[in-house]
Parts: structure tokens; sequence; C-alpha cells
């Protein structure tokens, strides 16, 4: 019956359309999609052989790239009249070898599609698919012409399975496509790619973050013990209390020691139980109150109106007053001015002995010049039990005065 054969694809073929949009429609459907049609000759006799061979053609939407082809062989359409109902996705693969299915070439999520002639192709999102089909009664193969798949309307609802709202899914993450993070990593995210940042003690680098921020309590930076830091660079030098590379509005407090080697600028107070060490000038080894011309420096031992003690080199050394090397616990080059406060009688000046009254026992004030001495008051005990004393007058080349 070779070249006696033409071919009517009646409305039956709409019910394989709507199986296999119902088969991604809803999970858990079968993945076989039933081909019907009726064979009949031009004189309208029907295809009624005992042994058909049918093959089934699956084309990309341009009808170019053969993507899945499946025998049946052997089909007894005895008594048919002519109609067929194949299942299709049951029969014998030709193409791929792959282990691909017939249902998963409909897929238009998938990045490419080998073509059986060679090379690939890649669907888009709305494409659609060319079936072709094939029979041999015996009298050799007739070939119907491409047909397009379309989707019956309430299939077209199944492209909804793609998106999660009004999102589609390529705006969702799934955790095949993220790195795998050990326990002392994060997951960070540098505005392109996903990757693992060591956490802890690590040497992380974190770029682009402008602020930290918790409403609800402290910020906690912790460094590994004994041999970690927190360290702040900043390209801006610090020029006042806005910039540099740590500003604080308000107050900075301290339980351990501030080392720096260069400016804490800062609009608040800083108080430390600690100590505060700088490898520049800015408090080691000289202490400025302000950059400004003829600028003052206030210490005090306390900001409270009840004043404390300002205590100075109590441990040791000596304490110089426009002098770099004092020799004595007070060296002051310069002119020393005492003035008297308040009513009534005051000492200006006190020179103590600390040891036990006894003979010749007392206090000197000297005056010297380049180095000699030129004159000495001194105070002198009379004797071990008594609370008399007396002042004597020394000046050089005269001797002492009584």
């Amino acid at each position: 019956m070779k070249n006696v054969f033409w071919r009517k694809i009646t409305s039956a073929f709409i019910l394989f359309f709507f199986i296999f949009c119902k088969q991604f429609a809803f999970a858990g459907a079968p993945s076989i999609m039933t081909f019907q049609s009726k064979i009949i000759s031009p004189s309208g006799t029907a295809l009624e052989a005992a042994n058909v061979n049918f093959r089934f053609t699956v084309l990309d939407a341009a009808g170019t790239c053969v993507l899945y082809v499946e025998d049946y062989n052997n089909i007894n359409m005895t008594g048919s009249q002519g109609v067929i109902a194949i299942p299709l996705g049951s029969g014998t693969k030709v193409y791929p070898p792959a282990a691909v299915s017939l249902h998963e070439v409909f897929n238009n999520s998938t990045t490419s599609f080998n073509c059986q002639a060679g090379g690939t192709t890649s669907p888009t999102a709305t494409d659609n698919r060319q079936v072709v089909m094939q029979f041999n009664d015996g009298g050799g193969w007739q070939t119907l012409p491409q047909m397009a798949i379309n989707a019956v309307p309430f299939a077209n609802y199944a492209t909804r399975a793609e998106s999660l709202g009004a999102y589609a899914a390529t705006a969702y993450l799934r955790p095949s496509t993220l790195p795998t993070c050990t326990a002392s990593q994060a997951l960070t995210w540098d505005g392109s790619t996903f990757t693992c940042t060591a956490t802890g003690s690590g040497g992380s680098t974190y770029t682009g973050v402008s602020s930290i921020a918790n409403a609800s309590g402290d910020i906690t930076l912790a460094p590994a013990a004994g041999t970690g830091a927190i360290r702040i660079t900043s390209n801006t030098p610090s020029t006042s209390t806005t910039t540099g590379a740590v500003v604080v509005t308000g107050g900075l407090g301290v339980s351990g020691a501030i080392n720096t080697a260069g400016n804490i600028s800062t609009s608040g107070s800083i108080a430390s139980t600690g100590s505060i060490v700088s490898t520049t000038a800015v408090f080691t080894p000289q202490l400025y109150g302000t950059s400004t011309p003829s600028g003052n420096i206030l210490i005090d031992g306390t900001s409270n109106a009840t004043k404390g003690n300002v205590l100075l080199a109590t441990a040791g050394g000596n304490v110089g007053i426009g002098t770099t090397s004092p020799a004595n616990k007070l060296d002051v080059a310069g002119a020393v001015k005492a003035t008297k406060t308040g009513a009534g009688t005051q000492d200006i000046m006190q020179i103590n002995n600390d040891q036990a009254p006894a003979a010749g026992v007392g206090s000197a004030l000297q005056f010297t010049g380049q180095d000699w001495q030129m004159a000495r008051i001194s105070g002198h005990w009379t004797g071990a039990a008594t609370t008399d004393g007396y002042l004597s007058l020394w000046t050089k080349g005269s001797g002492a005065t009584t």
C-alpha cells in the first residue's frame, strides 16, 4: 500500500495536547502521552493492516533539531477502522541514547538539548514543539507533515509552576547552587557571587559595610583571646573630632590599654581604667591640650566639683618645667611666682625636713649661679628634745650669719 494513503488528523488529536499539558500541571502524573489519529486512503478505505510499524519524531520549535525518536512495531490494525491510539513514551526509544524521557524534551527550562544530527538548541520559555508521525504497513514508509504541539488554554496556567507568587524561579536560591560552608565559615554575597568566608579568628575581609547597628543592645567584637586584635584603618587623617580612623560621639569606655600610632579624636570623653599609649607626640612624650596658638591644657584630679589631687611621678623620677632633663624632684627652668589667695596669713612656701629633730638638722633654701653656690638660708633645730630652732644666712665670701 505504498503511497496510496493520505492522512487525516481528527479532532481527537486535541486529547493528546490536553493530556500532555496536564501532566506538567499536576505533580505525580504519569509520563505517558496519548497520540490519536485516523488513517484512511484517498478512496476512503481505512488502514487495517495486520502488521504496521510507527515512528514518532519530536523536533524543536523551528523543526530543524530532532530531540526524540520512538518506534512502535508490529501494531495490529485489523478492525480498527484506521483509528490509532499510541501511548507515546512507552515504545522503543531510538534517540537520544542518554537517559532522557519523552516528557523531558518539552521542558523549556532546560538550558540546551542535543540534536540528533549534531549541535544543540536552546529553547525559550514559550517555545512549542513539532511532531512527525511515520508508518509502514509493508509497502514502505509514509510520512505526515510536521505538526505543531501547542498547549490548550488551561495548560497555560501550568507555566505558573515556574514562579512563586509574582517572582520567577530565577529569583530564588536552591541549595544545590550554593557553596557548602564549614562550621567556621559564613555564606557571603558580593553582589554577584556567593562565597564561603572564614569567621571567628580568621583573617576575613568585609567590604562595602557602611553601618553596623543593634537597636536592642550592645555590639560586641571579639577577636581571639591573647592574640587577636580589632584593627581599623582610614585613608583620611584625623584633623578634628569628625574625621579619622576612629570617630567617637559620646563616651568611649576602655577597660584595657589604647595603643595608637595616630590621633584619637572624640567629641565626648575617653575613660580608661588602663593606660593610653601612643608612638607619636600626641600623648607620649608630649601631651597637648589643643593645636591652636596660645592654647591651654587643664590637668585636674576629677571633673567633679569636689576636687582631688594631681599626682606626678609618684613612683620615682623627676618633674621638669621648662627643661627636658630635670635633676631634682621639681626642676624649673625659669621664674617661679607664688601668690597668696584669700584673707589672713598663709604660708606662701614651705620647706620641710621629714627627719626627727636633732642638733644641726634642718632645711635650706639655696641660691646658685653657673653651678656656683652664692648664698643659702638654712633653718636648724637647736637640739633633739626641743622645738626651738634658728635661721642662718650664708653668703659666698662672708661666711655664715646666725
